[in-house]
């Protein structure tokens, strides 16, 4: 039988979770990016139009999912990490240079989290698109809202990665973006009721 070198822990590479949360910002940035690109503004009213509707509905479902299951991976690392801090917070985001060593009865639930991050990952990114694409100007709306919040978010990101900071910077700033972007959901719903 194969023994652990880790005292039975499994050990994930801590850099999958933060890739994951820092995917999560890159599609934020596309309704700013989206918005700045823009080289005339397209039609800022709101309207009634059913397809708006369904698609802030499901921008809103989401990301509010997304936002929720992320603090449930967060959990689970700290439930079965000996040194959530040590192993996952305070670790580089650097591939290959870091432990997170995993009690492996919170390893299944830990894998499903992860798994369910990605997959929530995947429906928001196609309802992101699917914004950009059939609701240009709910799109432009929702960057231009976040356009301040998000302003310096790439740059802070990029230097997270080139830096080598830690996963905790990487945390920050997802939860930060997904507020943003929450808050500029919010922002659209109220001007349409």
């Amino acid at each position: 039988m194969l023994q652990l070198k880790t005292a039975d822990r499994i050990d994930p590479d801590p850099v999958a979770i933060a890739a994951l949360l820092v995917s999560v910002c890159t599609l934020v940035l596309d309704f700013s990016n989206y918005s700045r690109s823009c080289n005339v503004a397209p039609d800022t009213n709101p309207g009634s139009n059913a397809t708006h509707r369904t698609t802030l509905d499901q921008l809103r479902i989401h990301t509010e999912t997304l936002n929720t299951k992320i603090d449930r991976l967060i959990r689970s690392i700290e439930r079965g990490s000996e040194e959530p801090d040590a192993e996952f917070y305070d670790g580089r985001f650097r591939l290959d240079q870091s432990h997170l060593f995993l009690n492996p009865d919170y390893f299944e639930t830990f894998s499903e989290n992860l798994a369910v991050c990605f997959a929530e990952t995947g429906l928001l990114c196609r309802w992101i698109y699917h914004c950009i694409k059939n609701n240009p100007d709910l799109a432009y709306r929702i960057g231009k809202s976040m356009e301040l919040s998000l302003n310096t978010l790439a740059d802070r990101l990029n230097s997270i990665i080139a830096d080598g900071k830690t996963n905790r910077y990487v945390l920050i700033e997802t939860k930060s973006a997904l507020q943003a972007l929450i808050s500029a959901i919010e922002l659209e719903e109220m001007r349409r009721n």
